[in-house]
């Protein structure tokens, strides 16, 4: 596994005084080789991220729930004195794309299903495994249950946290 630079994605987000900004993030890029010369190039986002959405999940997020819910036009809250977007159409294109990617993978069933199998069991106390253990292990099938995918190395990250399923 190689360090191969970076992939600087530009990205829009709302600042601290409700304004819209342009920046650009760098993207990590890895280069794997395995034992039989194929390569590979894999790309580290934040967690903040989506490969291809301009615009960070918070603020998807924020525009999400404090306006479209609400029927308010997202430009009533938030100003865009540089000009960056048109419109509030490309907000509303990237909410209705996540939304229809998690009904297309049933994910509110899934977890309204597996929520109180898992987080509302007790662990049992008179284990030989560590309390860390325990959790790692329900955590581990619980993510198992929700049928997401596990990469290669076995860690499911999540921003600065790597936790092992080995």
């Amino acid at each position: 596994m190689y360090l191969n630079g970076y992939y600087y994605k530009p990205i829009i987000y709302i600042d601290e005084n409700l304004n819209l900004k342009k920046s650009t993030i760098s993207i990590r890029r890895i280069l794997i080789i395995y034992g039989n010369n194929k390569r590979e190039t894999v790309y580290i986002y934040p967690s903040f991220a989506v490969k291809y959405c301009p615009f960070p999940l918070k603020d998807i997020q924020y525009i999400y729930t404090q306006c479209i819910s609400k029927n308010i036009e997202p430009f009533d809250k938030i100003d865009d004195p540089d000009k960056i977007i048109e419109s509030s159409a490309s907000y509303e294109n990237w909410i209705y794309r996540i939304e229809k990617t998690l009904q297309k993978m049933k994910f509110q069933e899934k977890w309204a299903k597996h929520f109180f199998e898992f987080f509302y069991k007790l662990i049992d106390t008179k284990s030989t495994n560590s309390y860390l253990n325990d959790s790692l292990l329900m955590i581990q099938a619980f993510v198992n249950e929700l049928n997401l995918k596990i990469p290669f190395l076995n860690f499911l990250s999540y921003a600065n946290y790597q936790l092992p399923f080995q």
